[in-house]
């Protein structure tokens, strides 16, 4: 577990083009507790007595706020407050809403929001004065809470790996409300191994089958399979190469596939398809005397997972992060297509491995 949470914290840090304060995280933090979405803090003010005149002034925090000019009309004394609490406050960061208002009396919501919001708020509002008649009483009290975000103030699209579940899980912030996140979980961060590749070679399968002068040729003896499950190239020993080269073998889940390659004289065409073996290989035609063909194996590697989208972040072979990440091919339906090319040469001492996100 140690080794492999290093594994994802290399790989995160060297992704993220910076690390700031916990208020703003561009791309990607570990962290060892679950996300928190937060709660917004919610203060209630109730208003007693039968005043028919009169006001008040809220205080926070030793500031004061605007005289609140009381009304028997809910929507007008609520206006009133929403003034004075964008004085103390900001506008924005609160919102009044009648809870059993009626008339003047009753209570008060204020939640707090946006820069004071997802968060604890310990000082409670008080107040200066209270000119109100008819015994006309005004007190606050908190009612809700605030919870603190994780990491209050993130950008959208900003990542957490928790590392608390093995394997970690991966969440993004899908909030554009800086001081609102919302973590949402999209998947678990693993690491798959693709095992130690070798050098692809173009005889690798199968060195020079000649090509017949007519039909096809089911080769089905003589065939090394591919050290890793990955593509097969096909390539000719002389231009007048040609056909569709059918090579039929199973997956990295023994299941059966079948890839077409079009020869192209000398040129070595790589297919898309990562087989683990390959148990025969139909050759085409020639276009003139001594075509032959010759069935090696390529640099796409088998992810070994099926994925919808590329959710790949890094590769390392031989445990050193690759500088550019691995060119990758994605399907959901068909494991065989998931594959992973990386730019440095294999040399079947470098064990190859991705850090990826299932869920995908």
């Amino acid at each position: 577990m140690k080794r492999f949470s290093i594994l994802i914290a290399v790989c995160f840090l060297a992704l993220s083009t910076q690390m700031r304060a916990q208020s703003q995280i561009p791309y990607a933090k570990l962290t060892t507790t679950v996300p928190s979405n937060g709660t917004n803090a919610v203060q209630t003010i109730t208003i007693g007595g039968s005043p028919t005149t009169g006001g008040f002034t809220p205080k926070w925090n030793g500031r004061a706020g605007s005289a609140v000019v009381w009304s028997g009309t809910n929507a007008t004394l609520l206006a009133h407050l929403a003034t004075s609490l964008d004085g103390l406050f900001g506008a924005g960061n609160t919102v009044a809403t009648a809870g059993t208002l009626s008339s003047g009396v009753g209570t008060i919501l204020v939640t707090f929001q946006a820069a004071y919001g997802k968060e604890p708020i310990a000082a409670v509002i008080s107040f200066i004065s209270n000119t109100m008649d008819g015994s006309g009483t005004v007190a606050a009290a908190t009612t809700t809470t605030g919870i603190l975000a994780s990491y209050r103030g993130a950008v959208p699209g900003a990542m957490l790996i928790y590392t608390g579940v093995t394997p970690p899980g991966y969440y993004t912030n899908i909030s554009t409300t800086a001081a609102a996140p919302n973590w949402t979980i999209l998947g678990n961060m693993r690491v798959v191994s693709l095992g130690t590749p070798a050098l692809g070679t173009v005889t690798y399968v199968h060195a020079n089958i000649t090509q017949p002068t007519s039909g096809t040729t089911s080769v089905t003896t003589a065939l090394t399979n591919p050290d890793v499950p990955r593509n097969a190239t096909i390539t000719g020993n002389q231009a007048t190469c040609t056909g569709n080269v059918v090579i039929w073998g199973k997956d990295g889940n023994s299941a059966l596939l079948q890839d077409t390659i079009a020869a192209s004289g000398t040129s070595t065409v790589a297919g898309t398809k990562a087989f683990s073996t390959v148990d025969s290989v139909w050759i085409p035609t020639r276009g003139a005397a001594s075509d032959a063909l010759s069935i090696g194996t390529g640099t796409k590697l088998g992810i070994g997972v099926k994925l919808t989208l590329d959710a790949v972040w890094a590769g390392y072979l031989g445990g050193t992060r690759e500088a550019t990440r691995p060119t990758v091919a994605v399907n959901p339906t068909y494991i065989y297509l998931n594959t992973a090319a990386f730019s440095t040469a294999y040399d079947g001492s470098k064990a190859a491995k991705l850090v990826l996100t299932d869920g995908f």
